[in-house]
């Protein structure tokens, strides 16, 4: 029979531990939750990584509740030309090259959170990729490796291991851009 013809639309979205939230939501608060990863295959069968932002959330409704769909609406960086990797493995990419706009919807569950840092000093428009650190959503002081066994994946490229934050700080990834003030204890 197919989906409802009624599509839910949300503003944000919790799945595998992480909180995204459409990109028109980053605007309004301090914390950025709209970036996304996703590897897939291209029209070549190459693997390749895409990153993108979300645009819109949305659900599927196929009339049971064991059987909704939930979907990213996403604008993805052309691969290679808006995606560079230096020599220390850091992802930069550059939104000047947005493209597959006739393919912008990904499944919630293939996603992986990321975080977008203005390169410093390019002049380009890059941004530098850090990846999500997931946490167990309603569970205080906690994250993935005390909860559920999954790893968090390393904030920067496998080779590169900087003391960037104090010992037993950590990353709260605040966009540095935005009025709102934040203090994350």
């Amino acid at each position: 029979m197919g989906p409802s013809s009624i599509v839910l639309l949300y503003e944000g979205y919790n799945i595998n531990a992480y909180t995204f939230y459409m990109r028109k939501q980053d605007a309004k608060s301090a914390n950025q939750n709209s970036g996304v990863q996703i590897k897939a295959y291209d029209n070549e069968n190459c693997a390749q990584t895409y990153y993108g932002f979300i645009e819109e959330i949305k659900e599927l409704d196929y009339g049971l509740e064991e059987l909704k769909v939930p979907l990213f609406q996403c604008k993805w960086v052309r691969v290679p030309e808006g995606v560079m990797t230096d020599k220390y493995g850091m992802h930069t990419v550059d939104f000047k090259h947005l493209a597959y706009l006739d393919e912008p919807f990904v499944f919630v569950k293939d996603v992986v959170q990321v975080f977008y840092e203005k390169k410093l000093g390019d002049g380009g428009g890059g941004h530098v990729v850090l990846k999500g650190k997931r946490k167990i959503i309603g569970v205080e002081d906690t994250n993935e490796e005390e909860g559920n066994g999954n790893r968090d994946m390393p904030a920067l490229g496998l080779d590169v291991d900087l003391p960037l934050f104090v010992q037993g700080d950590e990353p709260t990834y605040v966009r540095s851009d935005h009025n709102e003030v934040a203090y994350v204890k």
